[in-house]
């Protein structure tokens, strides 16, 4: 079994064990955490902002909009006190806590992965015309209408075999953080 221990604070220490052995630890000094995935509590819903704040143990609770940008992401609605998984899209700045996103994204060389809604994308540095139709396609193919996909400037030069691989062992990493969450706090499923 996978566990990840967090020790709030400044600088932050993470540690990750398998069956009881530590496998990897890391020691966050507090840079930039832009991308970083964080299991957060719902300190306050405030619906006149459209927002609810989160404390994803930083000095600020971070910003997260009650409506996310994708027309093909469906979520539940938050509540106080309640855990949600997490993405930090801007870091802090002055007295502005992170700005966040439910609509998690994982980037790999080729593909950019989203669990959580079902936009099928191509980078709009692939120009050629029928190389985006191409490439749209075959991330049609690989997400099978179950995620979301964009397709990289990097996929056209790629095997497909590769592209395929890449996409699904993002999505794993998801989804078995999100059952490592799950163990450690009860269960997230009911919140997506």
């Amino acid at each position: 079994m996978r566990r990840i221990y967090v020790k709030a604070g400044t600088p932050r220490e993470i540690a990750v064990a398998e069956d009881g052995k530590l496998v990897e630890y890391l020691l966050d000094d507090g840079a930039s955490v832009a991308e970083a995935i964080y299991l957060g509590r719902v300190e306050r819903v405030v619906p006149g902002m459209k927002a609810a704040f989160v404390d994803i143990g930083q000095e600020k609770n971070g910003f997260l909009p009650l409506e996310e940008r994708s027309r093909s992401l469906q979520l539940m609605p938050l509540r106080d006190g309640q855990r949600v998984l997490v993405q930090v899209k801007k870091d802090a700045q002055g007295v502005k806590g992170t700005f966040l996103t439910r609509d998690i994204s994982l980037c790999g060389e080729y593909v950019i992965v989203m669990p959580l809604n079902r936009y099928i994308g191509v980078s709009a540095r692939i120009e050629d015309e029928s190389l985006r139709e191409a490439m749209k396609k075959l991330g049609q193919t690989i997400t099978g209408g179950n995620f979301g996909l964009v397709m990289r400037a990097s996929a056209p030069g790629a095997e497909e075999a590769d592209i395929r691989e890449e996409a699904e062992t993002l999505l794993k990493v998801y989804i078995e953080g999100v059952r490592d969450a799950d163990e450690m706090l009860g269960s997230l499923w009911d919140y997506f």
